[in-house]
């Protein structure tokens, strides 16, 4: 995975979030990372397992570029990608029928409701994303304000992503 996006983590913290088991532990990572990062922090919410650009990896590319494109912009951005394998594996074990919620539940809101994020964008297609639907109910119950990227912001950052596969 490009690095690129992701300044803010060192390698002991990927190594330690790619060798966890636990979400409470990739939480208290994140925060370490988050506390770091100049305020105002910002992370990026929007289809990765549903919708978006039809597989996984393809969404996963487009997030990493979305990152990397609002940063240069000069936005401060937490993100969260580093974390995707852990949270790959809860899904994997996950054995209910229904979405995988502690990952929603017990990583993102405890991200969210610290207080240290202060802005998501969404990419688009969000609409179609249980997770990214999620999320934008908790920013709007936190107070977190909400940017919803357009389709033409990130036209060419998704043909990228789809090209790359």
């Amino acid at each position: 995975m490009n690095q690129n996006h992701h300044p803010y983590w060192q390698p002991e913290e990927i190594r330690a979030i790619n060798e966890s088991e636990r979400l409470e532990e990739a939480v208290q990572i994140s925060l370490k990372i988050i506390r770091r990062i100049p305020d105002p922090v910002a992370m990026v919410s929007g289809p990765l397992t549903t919708g978006g650009l039809g597989s996984f990896e393809a969404n996963l590319r487009l997030f990493g570029f979305v990152i990397l494109k609002l940063s240069a912009e000069g936005h401060y951005i937490f993100s969260q990608l580093p974390a995707e394998d852990l949270m790959v594996k809860v899904w994997r074990k996950w054995l209910e029928p229904c979405y995988c919620m502690p990952i929603l539940e017990d990583f993102y809101r405890s991200i969210f409701e610290s207080g240290l994020v202060k802005r998501v964008h969404f990419i688009p297609g969000w609409q179609r994303s249980f997770g990214a639907r999620w999320e934008k109910e908790e920013c709007h119950r936190l107070g977190i304000e909400t940017n919803f990227l357009s389709d033409e912001s990130v036209k060419d950052l998704a043909q990228k992503a789809l090209l790359a596969s």
